[in-house]
């Protein structure tokens, strides 16, 4: 049962009980190694969220800018846009450039990823 939480002190009740002091000092000592360890992974886990953070700007970036650009064309030069999506061959190009745009974004979120 739990008494009092504070970040630097945790109280047991019950699984402390009936313990020698000897055994209830091992226990302490390994609350406070475990809690080392998650402290430890929280800040890897922001160092490397900062590291990382110029490849996954980049990574939107450079997925924005076809869908930016196919609506600039669409603005720009609307009777290309629609000879492009009139004719089988058009949608076909803008169907696997979809699909290639899809799978770029996959790639970037596989390789930004990294797992501790």
């Amino acid at each position: 049962m739990l008494l009092m939480q504070q970040p630097a002190l945790l109280l047991l009740d019950e699984p402390a009980a009936g313990m020698t002091d000897h055994e209830t000092m091992q226990l302490a000592e390994l609350l406070n190694k475990l809690a080392d360890i998650i402290r430890d992974r929280f800040r890897i886990e922001r160092m490397i969220k900062s590291l990382t953070g110029q490849n996954r700007m980049s990574a939107w970036v450079v997925c924005s800018i076809p869908p930016f650009l196919a609506v600039f064309m669409f603005l720009r030069e609307r009777e290309m846009m629609n000879d492009m999506l009139g004719d089988p061959v058009g949608r076909g190009m803008l169907a696997v450039a979809l699909v290639l745009e899809i799978l770029g974004i996959l790639v970037f979120r596989k390789l930004i990823k990294v797992h501790i």
